[in-house]
């Protein structure tokens, strides 16, 4: 298994950081002897893409060719963000290696908002299902809590499956079974991107935009430990950790994240 440093970022007027989490979270993973199944965390193989973020196209062509060689060559990449706008060019090449891809996502927010020709993280998601690189009936949005009302029309029209906190609260168990369940039916390839904020901010406070009543720690890594189980996962993504916006704690659970799905 490989870890990808792509410290992108596409928003402006947010604050800076995200670029800077990689090494703060490696730093923790090697704090980090074994996972919760008592395999030994061996430290492993890392490649960084180097983007000029003064120049979005060009970051977004150079994330998008560098993911293609890393998934021809890697089994279950993990790339760490960077803000959420590398899982576009993260998805392209991913669904170009992949047919028809199953992607869930672990975020606060749908990120569905009407797409700009370099998506920024309030939309990549939907320039992905507008470039045709996901179908709406293979994505599955987790823990989302605070939508627009464009957003929440553009998952109702298109039947976009969703499971709230409290849905997940209620029996954790059997969602993720339904979840994995719904991720094998047809043994597509399966990708996994989580935007830190999917925590509540009282755990993860180190990301641009808290939103309150968040899942906990605990039930996110339950979750990723069980959906790591899937023989059709191919890729995951960790995106918003920013290290400049608290005091080490949000790194040092991406790292714990990381370690269960070593």
């Amino acid at each position: 298994m490989i870890i990808v440093n792509i410290p992108g970022i596409n928003a402006p007027g947010r604050p800076l950081g995200c670029e800077l989490a990689f090494s703060k979270i490696l730093e923790n993973l090697k704090q980090i002897h074994s996972n919760e199944k008592g395999i030994p965390i061996i430290m492993q193989k890392t490649e960084e893409i180097n983007l000029n973020n003064s120049n979005i196209q060009e970051s977004i062509a150079l994330i998008y060719e560098k993911a293609k060689n890393i998934l021809n060559e890697n089994e279950k990449p993990i790339f760490i963000g960077g803000d959420h706008s590398i899982s576009y060019p993260l998805m392209k090449a991913f669904s170009e290696k992949n047919k028809d891809p199953f992607l869930i996502v672990f975020d606060a927010h749908p990120d569905l908002m009407p797409a700009m020709k370099e998506p920024t993280h309030e939309e990549w998601l939907r320039k992905c299902i507008e470039d045709k690189l996901v179908s709406t009936e293979n994505i599955i949005l987790i823990g989302v809590r605070n939508s627009d009302k464009e957003e929440i029309k553009f998952i109702n029209e298109n039947k976009i499956k969703t499971i709230d906190c409290n849905i997940i609260l209620n029996d954790i168990e059997q969602t993720t079974f339904h979840i994995m369940e719904l991720a094998n039916k047809n043994k597509n390839p399966v990708y996994i991107s989580i935007d830190i904020d999917v925590l509540d901010p009282a755990f993860a406070p180190g990301t641009s935009y808290h939103e309150p009543a968040g899942l906990t720690p605990r039930q996110l890594i339950y979750m990723l430990q069980r959906l790591k189980l899937l023989k059709n996962l191919k890729a995951i993504d960790i995106v918003e950790v920013n290290p400049k916006l608290d005091n080490g704690q949000t790194s040092k659970l991406a790292a714990k994240i990381i370690a269960e799905l070593l």
